[in-house]
């Protein structure tokens, strides 16, 4: 079985949920047993995930019988799922009972449908169930066997997006090799709690689970948002060991003030039983890593930056916490078993491409059915397309991304770098920057309106280039993924009338 869990004590709770319910490995693996005798074979299978014991039991079922799942989001859009759908043509589906009031599997009749009119309704209804295990269902549907490379294991959507056609690849080499460098360099034991921060469609939510299984941990499942009293009154009353996040889960905790409250006299402090609590995702303000990274030091917590791509599984760095202060900004050095080094270097700067080398490299990209039975086209070597230096300790820094450039008046402009350059002059101010632009044309996006008034003078003054090519423009809420991540595509090229958005030169 995937990471090692026939080894684990059959009477070790695997998964806890915020309704009461404990699993045990031993009852886990017997529902693992069900699933994979319903499916039986080796199968491609959408999976609609929430972050429940259903969803658990199809990730780890289909695993374990050959099945190759593709995770998505079980709030998805149904337009975009229908697309995905038709796109795809998987030959089971797994997901909540409940969604099948809003969408559930049609049997690719349709298009047949406009060929021959004499299609009755009875065949063109759904797909039939054929098991159902903790409020999830198991649909067969009409496609046709799908042919799958030996070596493929999972498909997960690219950078934490729900609704791209275009996947990576997972072996199972992946998936544990990932699984067991987070294991060896977070220190992670039996004794691990670790809540759900993030979906378990997105990669980082999803090594959670791989990293704490193979430890043989427990999981705390909850579908609650941090901002939700529910979240945090579960985590502490079921021992919750860890917490997870991306930039913006962080900057909820601040506005939470979860590193500012004190706990009065006999009261439980939500971080009782923290251990240890990561962050990737994205770069994290430099001042409130300083600011968390403190607060972990005066509470004996270990808080670890760390750095990754679904292209590598999760993980492809980490910053040792003995070193979150004094190498802030840092993405640390490569996770065990991987290493990276730099390609066409600016001999200037010291910048240049960061390219990872790791048995956790995926095996390529998809972008329809037939791609599902290609083989490893990477060789374990990954072009980030981030745009790095190292220091003389060998950490290294992620200074912006190789395609987020401009050329204004024959200057290189990093738009990375103009973002960190806002954050870092109005650090004082609780706001957020996002630049993007063509070329000779520069726009700033930012959800302070007295920032925008000054923005624009003051990156043309530090970039030195003319005024002229950079605007600034006040937007209630920078548009953001599910995982948090910025979308720049719904900004790019957007003009907005000056009563919606003013512009300030």
């Amino acid at each position: 079985m995937y990471f090692e869990m026939e080894l684990k004590p059959a009477d070790r709770p695997a998964l806890q949920t915020d309704t009461g319910i404990c699993i045990t490995y031993g009852e886990l693996r017997e529902q693992i047993a069900e699933f994979r005798h319903a499916v039986r074979r080796r199968s491609f299978v959408f999976l609609l995930c929430e972050n429940s014991q259903g969803a658990v039991i199809g990730y780890l079922g289909c695993l374990n019988v050959g099945a190759v799942p593709l995770l998505l989001n079980a709030d998805l859009d149904e337009t975009v799922l229908q697309d995905m759908y038709e796109r795809y043509q998987p030959e089971y589906v797994w997901m909540p009972k409940k969604k099948k009031t809003v969408w559930e599997p049609c049997s690719f009749l349709k298009k047949q449908k406009r060929k021959d009119e004499t299609i009755n309704k009875k065949e063109e209804k759904s797909s039939e169930i054929i098991f159902e295990l903790a409020e999830y269902a198991l649909y067969a549907t009409k496609a046709s066997k799908c042919e799958l490379h030996p070596e493929l294991a999972l498909l997960l959507t690219t950078s934490g997006s729900t609704g791209s056609p275009k996947l990576v690849r997972l072996s199972r080499k992946n998936l544990e090799s990932n699984a067991a460098s987070i294991v060896e360099y977070l220190k992670l034991t039996e004794s691990e709690r670790a809540i759900t921060c993030l979906p378990m469609q997105y990669t980082y939510g999803l090594s959670v689970l791989n990293s704490h299984f193979l430890a043989g941990a427990c999981v705390l499942l909850t579908t609650r948002s941090v901002v939700q009293q529910q979240f945090w009154d579960y985590f502490r009353s079921a021992g919750g060991t860890s917490l997870v996040g991306v930039p913006y889960t962080y900057e909820l905790f601040q506005r939470l003030h979860l590193f500012d409250k004190q706990a009065e006299a006999g009261e439980q402090p939500w971080y009782q039983h923290l251990r240890y609590m990561t962050q990737a995702g994205g770069r994290l303000k430099e001042a409130l890593q300083q600011k968390v990274g403190v607060w972990a030091k005066e509470h004996g917590i270990n808080f670890v930056v760390m750095y990754g791509q679904t292209e590598a599984t999760a993980r492809m760095s980490y910053l040792p916490p003995e070193q979150c202060l004094q190498k802030i900004g840092s993405i640390g050095i490569a996770i065990p078993g991987g290493a990276f080094h730099l390609e066409d270097v600016d001999e200037t700067t010291g910048v240049g491409e960061l390219v990872y080398e790791g048995a956790n490299v995926t095996l390529g990209m998809a972008e329809n059915r037939t791609d599902l039975r290609k083989g490893d086209e990477r060789n374990g070597i990954l072009h980030t397309g981030d745009l790095a230096r190292v220091d003389e300790d060998g950490y290294y820094y992620i200074s912006g991304r190789k395609k987020r450039f401009l050329k204004i008046f024959g200057i290189r402009i990093g738009l990375d770098e103009c973002e960190h350059i806002l954050q870092k002059a109005y650090e004082e101010v609780d706001c957020e920057f996002v630049c993007v632009g063509t070329d000779d044309h520069l726009q700033i996006y930012t959800t302070d309106q007295i920032c925008a008034q000054t923005a624009a003078q003051l990156l043309a003054d530090r970039l030195h280039i003319s005024n002229r090519a950079v605007q600034a423009y006040y937007i209630a809420e920078i548009p953001k993924n599910p995982s948090g991540k910025t979308q720049y595509s719904k900004l790019q090229g957007e003009h907005r009338s000056q009563s919606e958005c003013p512009l300030y030169l």
